[in-house]
């Protein structure tokens, strides 16, 4: 196996849709690449897709919250190892949608599944967060 070239280029396009049935849209979407080019080697880039849980109090909070913590997280972490950067990016995004939705009754219940490709070789990430 060959290495993978240094430098690279990303160009990504991002859209969510409110579907057929919902009349708000619940989705977050997020995507990183860092400017720096060493941070980018070490972590690549980051594609996260939150989907709020339709019928529960605050999916809309819900997603944003985790995409936001996720997207803070991963880059943030010492770890130079990356499924354990995302895997503490996402439980931390799950205990932030939890506390929210303890802190407020009117989210109570709230959740979100997120999705994205995942770190390094890592075919994908799909989790439940709240």
């Amino acid at each position: 196996m060959t290495e993978a070239p240094a430098y690279y280029t990303v160009e990504t396009c991002m859209a969510t849709d409110i579907g057929c049935v919902r009349t708000g849209n619940q989705d977050a979407i997020a995507f990183v690449s860092p400017g720096n080019h060493d941070e980018r080697h070490r972590r690549g880039v980051l594609a996260v897709v939150a989907d709020g849980m339709g019928g529960h109090n605050g999916g809309e909070v819900a997603s944003r919250l985790a995409v936001e913590t996720i997207c803070r997280q991963y880059f943030a972490t010492p770890d130079d190892d990356p499924q354990r950067a995302i895997e503490g990016a996402l439980r931390k995004a799950n205990a932030a949608v939890f506390r929210a939705a303890e802190a407020n009754e009117a989210l109570s219940g709230m959740g979100t599944t997120v999705n994205g490709p995942g770190p390094g070789r890592a075919a994908g990430v799909v989790c439940a967060c709240g």
